[in-house]
């Protein structure tokens, strides 16, 4: 399937990649987890750069090739979660969070409700101080259960899957 496509993501990760390119870590509302590459990003003039920092949500035109990454030409910032930027404390649970997405979202299957559930834990973190530490009360299991594992138990301050072994959070 080749052609380009438009599409809102959550850029989970990002990786260098040669001298200028970047490969990205995405998570799309109707695509689920994408890779991509992001060429000539790392230049001084790119138009892209500021754009596709990890946290950020933002609109992509990306090209499907014949290979497993897409390729993006448009970006567009949708929210770039800047507060995030300015606290540590947020800014791990943010990244926190964006790895639980990597580790328990499959890459083929778009799921709509654990995206929505990323984009508000992102806000909230981005938002008043005393709503951070909802990461860290409620979204882990509830991303558990979006993916389909009902029963979530604490192990050694982790949370883990009863239902499948090995998958855990950083807690």
């Amino acid at each position: 399937m080749s052609g380009s496509f438009k599409t809102e993501a959550i850029v989970l990760r990002s990786i260098r990649y040669g001298e200028a390119d970047r490969v990205l870590h995405l998570y799309t509302v109707d695509r689920g987890r994408v890779g991509a590459v992001a060429k000539g990003v790392r230049r001084v003039k790119s138009r892209l750069g500021g754009r596709l920092e990890p946290l950020s949500r933002v609109k992509l035109v990306l090209h499907q090739g014949r290979g497993e990454l897409c390729t993006i030409s448009q970006a567009d910032t949708v929210h770039a979660h800047a507060g995030i930027r300015e606290h540590r404390a947020a800014l791990e649970r943010g990244a926190q969070a964006c790895e639980a997405v990597l580790r328990l979202l499959d890459s083929t299957e778009p799921n709509a409700p654990a995206y929505n559930l990323l984009c508000n834990e992102l806000a909230l973190l981005d938002g008043a101080g005393r709503l951070r530490r909802l990461w860290r009360d409620r979204a882990p299991r509830r991303l558990l259960a979006q993916r389909g594992r009902r029963r979530v138990r604490r192990l050694r301050g982790r949370l883990v899957s009863a239902g499948r072994a090995g998958a855990w959070l950083p807690g």
